[in-house]
């Protein structure tokens, strides 16, 4: 996985949360029809697929996949802050910020930085560079997410 992969987990979990908060509005504006026919005629019924007890129980089950997500996507974020965090220049962070936690368009974030957006993409592409670093280290065993967040625990490998 990429560094620029690595920090849009977090943009793509936001998006599928956003799909699945869109369905489970479908789902209720399903649970909310009612149909009801005044008539002398007597005509064959069948069963009613979409019962509301089975809308009821997809809503809750929809509901329970939301709140996970949530969690997933929170402590995903939080990961990815703490190892945003650890990088020295605070350009760099604050570019990859903006774009992966923020959501940011590259111009907002110029504008947010009061600089131009060659000046953001230099600093997301050197940023990119760090976070690779951070990866592979982490890849390695030389060094676990955990330890990021850990300003102690960086001071314990610089001077390895």
């Amino acid at each position: 996985m990429t560094a620029q992969e690595y920090l849009e987990q977090a943009q793509l979990l936001d998006r599928q949360i956003d799909s699945k908060m869109m369905q489970l509005s479908r789902l209720r504006d399903l649970s909310t029809k009612t149909t009801s026919v005044m008539s002398d005629d007597v005509v064959s019924c069948t069963r009613n697929v979409h019962s509301l007890e089975d809308i009821m129980a997809a809503i809750m089950d929809m509901e329970n996949e939301i709140r996970t997500d949530i969690q997933r996507a929170f402590d995903l974020k939080k990961e990815i802050a703490d190892t945003i965090a650890s990088l020295e220049d605070p350009n760099e962070r604050l570019v990859l910020e903006h774009r992966y936690l923020n959501c940011l368009e590259w111009r907002e974030i110029a504008l947010h930085m009061n600089s131009s957006e060659r000046y953001v993409y230099k600093k997301h592409a050197s940023a990119l560079k760090e976070i690779s670093k951070i990866l592979e280290n982490v890849q390695s065993g030389a060094v676990s997410f955990s330890c990021i967040r850990s300003s102690l625990c960086d001071m314990v490998h610089s001077a390895k």
